[in-house]
């Protein structure tokens, strides 16, 4: 997985290709681009800002996840966002994470940064 194949790629409601993303459209392309092939959750939440709905949508999808006590890389990071899990982000290694935020571009950041390491909710690993 390199990192570089998805930086820049601009934020987009709902997105789901390399034209825009959201946080959870991040995720499906990384893992597309792995061959395995994860839900769109699209049916699931109105839209990213809707923090209700994203975490009904992340909690109501978590049976095909398994939790993990520690990232390893390709692992998901859900994150609290005003008291809600409604973030995601994929661990890359040796501390950082990809995502792709409201009014950002995607972009790695540092998991024990003072913007996300008081909001790392929990770390879940794909179930084939």
């Amino acid at each position: 997985m390199r990192c570089s194949d998805y930086i820049g790629i601009p934020y987009k409601e709902r997105g789901r290709g390399r034209d825009g993303l959201d946080c959870w459209g991040l995720v499906c392309l990384m893992y597309a681009d792995m061959d395995i092939d994860v839900p769109s959750y699209l049916h699931d939440y109105i839209t990213s800002s809707d923090i209700d709905s994203v975490a009904n949508a992340i909690n109501k999808n978590k049976a095909h996840w398994r939790k993990v006590e520690a990232p390893d890389v390709g692992d998901v990071l859900v994150f609290n966002i005003m008291g809600f899990p409604c973030h995601v982000g994929v661990y890359v290694g040796q501390g950082d994470f990809i995502h792709s935020f409201r009014g950002t571009a995607v972009c790695v950041e540092r998991l024990n940064s003072i913007s996300w390491t008081r909001r790392l909710s929990e770390v879940y690993r794909w179930q084939r």
